[in-house]
């Protein structure tokens, strides 16, 4: 048994830039593994994550950060949050962060925390509001090539703009919860939209959706994806 009482992120990162964490194990922490803010150009690369009792890697603001080749398993929360850009419902003044999820395994996520612990959340509020809508500026991130599988509620939350999720596969998710997909968002203030989601491969959940705008549906792109969800009528 291992117990921790440690509740600070265990390495952070703010202002900082050109930094790369490869092959590092990320083990029984109650904050996150890394936190990122306000920082440009910084990768994290084949690093494990396991027994994280928050999100295991948040990056907020900055730049063309990546979290690329990881594992993360056995969670009590979820795995990636993305925050930062710019928003504007004119594309013009828009600003994106170019930031990057790819080719990460995530499973066995959102084990304590059992509803809106994401594998991946791209902005969405829910963690902290408990799910009531809302969201953080996450401009331009793209999630793709990730393996997502075996969570109780939701497997990718997001938000605000030019947000592009391209194959990745999703299975085995809500495995207790329904009402909700394996990409969901909710956001009641209606400034939210320009997502692209093609290709992904999205199946074998008891009771979820395929992907699921809840009340923003702004100029949504959707093609290309294949599904087989084995819902209950």
């Amino acid at each position: 048994m291992v117990i921790s009482d440690f509740g600070s992120p265990l390495v952070q990162i703010t202002g900082g830039s050109n930094i790369v964490f490869q092959s590092v194990n990320f083990e029984a922490g109650l904050g996150q593994g890394i936190l990122v803010s306000n920082s440009v150009r910084n990768l994290v690369i084949g690093c494990n994550f396991r027994n994280m009792g928050n999100m295991s890697v948040d990056i907020n603001g900055g730049g063309t950060n990546g979290v690329v080749s990881c594992n993360f398993q056995d969670l009590a929360g979820g795995g990636i949050l993305m925050r930062g850009g710019t928003e504007s419902t004119n594309f013009a003044l828009r600003a994106p962060t170019h930031n990057f999820v790819v080719n990460n395994l995530i499973t066995n996520f959102s084990r304590a925390v059992r509803v809106y612990a994401a594998a991946v959340d791209v902005g969405f509020f829910g963690p902290i509001s408990g799910g009531g809508g809302g969201h953080y500026a996450c401009v331009g991130t793209r999630v793709a090539h990730n393996s997502i599988a075996n969570s109780p509620h939701c497997a990718v939350l997001h938000a605000s703009w030019d947000n592009v999720f391209e194959y990745n596969e999703i299975h085995d998710f809500q495995q207790v919860s329904d009402d909700l997909g394996a990409f969901y968002s909710y956001d009641y203030s209606y400034q939210h939209g320009n997502q692209t989601f093609r290709y992904n491969f999205i199946h074998d959940s008891p009771v979820g959706n395929g992907i699921d705008f809840d009340q923003d549906s702004l100029a949504m792109h959707i093609y290309g994806n294949v599904m087989n969800l084995n819902t209950v009528p």
